[in-house]
């Protein structure tokens, strides 16, 4: 790579790097152009050069959340097989992966809560609604990929497809997102105690 795309790429995460804060300490409205490039260092022609506009800028902020997640996702996997040796059930594999899950979330805060932000306000927003969706199919995906992994590692079957049950992981962990971010001091053990019994009921027998 170029010095100037090494320029150019730094350009960008910064954009989206202030982007991210803004909205998770203000809200996406908060977020104008005025006030990210100000945040980023770049002038308002340069922010537009990179993204096109306000609603390229926000899609690129979506897909970095769900790069972001991706990383995640492969940590978790790392830490899955790390405890694969031993003998393990669904529920653990669930209590593993719910637990790192809060872990990464405690280490970064700021993006969940401005994804949640952001995903809410596309939703309202004709013109980038889809970018609600876009952002929940990732998460779909990676659940799958991750029941379908931590299937793999405990050597059982699903009742049902991995997409399937995708929704029902995304639910728990996006509760657990909204509970944490409202009181981060709370104990969520019955939570992940109750997730890892739920899914246990759609292994086969």
């Amino acid at each position: 790579m170029t010095s100037e795309g090494q320029t150019t790429g730094s350009r960008r995460r910064a954009v989206i790097d202030a982007t991210l804060g803004i909205i998770a300490s203000d809200g996406v409205e908060a977020a104008t152009t005025r006030r990210i490039a100000a945040a980023a260092g770049v002038g308002q022609s340069g922010l537009f050069y990179s993204f096109g506009s306000r609603d390229g800028l926000l899609a690129a902020v979506v897909e970095a959340g769900i790069e972001a997640e991706i990383s995640s996702f492969e940590a978790l996997v790392s830490e899955l097989e790390a405890s694969a040796p031993g003998p393990m059930s669904i529920g653990d594999v669930v209590r593993t992966g719910l637990r790192t899950y809060l872990a990464a979330l405690a280490a970064d805060p700021g993006t969940e809560r401005a994804l949640v932000s952001l995903a809410l306000y596309a939703q309202r927003t004709d013109g980038i609604d889809h970018l609600a969706r876009r952002l929940y199919d990732g998460y779909y995906e990676l659940a799958a990929r991750l029941l379908s992994i931590a299937a793999d590692i405990v050597g059982v079957r699903w009742t049902l497809r991995c997409e399937e049950l995708a929704p029902l992981v995304i639910v728990v962990t996006d509760g657990l997102t909204l509970a944490y971010l409202a009181n981060p001091d709370r104990d969520f053990d019955v939570v992940i105690e109750g997730a890892a019994a739920m899914l246990q009921t759609y292994v086969a027998n």
